[in-house]
């Protein structure tokens, strides 16, 4: 362990070199930062996540250490004034905010991982395996950030209170909000709606995922005692480049197919709390 810390091994020039080829890959598979997806240009919302302008401009507390850095906002004074539910507000819309930028650096390390399997025959996927799921806890969590932060907003309370009121289901919540205060709000709740479906998936594959990954190691080393090898003739060599050959394209589109469902689900989140930050923005203008 001491050689591993000794001078010869520059690590800060390796955190360096690991933090830049995480950036590369991930503008090459354009995930950005949260607040990246609210501005086409210095001064220029953009049109399709104008809610994360929104917040940036207007948050719930003018507070640096908690969200967005530089930008006007309705008061730390408000919190006394009209409750608890402004803290709630700038607490979850933070916490949402991390655990984003979380869910972003695993992609890129996944991202890593995935190019250089690409280029290593039958290198075990663990470091792969690692990444996935590490990316879909933080997603999945960043979802239920996201729900309190609408509840917050919709019916100013917190959400352990809201919990103890109208139970914990996460697709209700959004519904609720929808009825209640959906014909004033049709245009932003009418589309985050439409995104909870997907997002419950999101938040059922973290439970699913977790088991299949932590029980896949018993899983495999059960499936090579009761299968052992039937023959101990040479196979073929031109058989095991075609096994071969076969086993790679399957690893590939799997991996492909893994990278595809992260950016979905990144992107879907930035786009619901967009309409999230737009209904929150409104709503709190009312109670000014």
């Amino acid at each position: 362990m001491t050689a591993i810390f000794a001078p010869e091994y520059p690590l800060k020039a390796i955190d360096d070199r690991l933090r830049a080829e995480i950036e590369d890959a991930l503008f090459e598979a354009n995930i950005k930062r949260l607040g990246s997806y609210g501005w086409v240009g210095p001064n220029d919302p953009n049109p399709d996540f104008v809610g994360l302008a929104m917040w940036h401009v207007e948050p719930a507390i003018d507070n640096p250490d908690i969200f967005f850095v530089g930008r006007a906002s309705f008061g730390k004074s408000q919190i006394h004034e009209q409750g608890q539910w402004l803290k709630a507000l700038a607490v979850s819309a933070a916490d949402f905010e991390g655990l984003m930028e979380s869910a972003r650096i695993s992609i890129g390390m996944l991202l890593i991982q995935a190019k250089l399997l690409d280029q290593v025959e039958f290198k075990n996927d663990d470091l792969f395996d690692l990444h996935h799921l590490s990316s879909i806890i933080y997603l999945s969590t960043a979802a239920d950030r996201l729900r309190a932060f609408v509840i917050a907003a919709a019916f100013r309370i917190s959400i352990k209170s809201y919990g103890k009121k109208f139970g914990t289901n996460y697709k209700a919540a959004f519904e609720q909000c929808a009825k209640q205060f959906g014909a004033a709000y049709e245009d932003c709740l009418s589309k985050l709606l439409t995104m909870v479906e997907e997002i419950v998936r999101l938040r059922r594959n973290r439970n699913e995922l977790i088991h299949q990954l932590a029980t896949s190691i018993g899983r495999q080393e059960r499936q090579r005692l009761d299968q052992p090898p039937k023959s101990t003739a040479v196979p073929d060599f031109s058989v095991m480049q075609e096994h071969a050959r076969r086993f790679r394209m399957e690893r590939q589109a799997h991996r492909a197919e893994i990278i595809r469902g992260l950016s979905r689900s990144y992107i879907l989140l930035v786009q619901a709390v967009s309409e999230a930050f737009v209904f929150e923005n409104r709503r709190r203008r009312e109670a000014v």
